[in-house]
């Protein structure tokens, strides 16, 4: 992905589907990526995005 690049997280902190959640946790661990996950603030469901720096 190039820098300034979104990817979207449609259900992270989902409990009922929690696997991209740990998926995303994982490889952001694996790879020092300590930017986190930012929240739709419109949004009352979760999920969120990511940018690449």
């Amino acid at each position: 992905m190039p820098k300034g690049g979104v990817l979207i997280l449609d259900e992270y902190g989902t409990s009922k589907w929690p696997g991209e959640t740990r998926a995303w946790d994982e490889f952001a661990a694996s790879r020092r990526i300590t930017s986190g996950v930012k929240r739709f603030a419109f949004a009352n469901a979760p999920g969120g995005y990511v940018v690449k720096e």
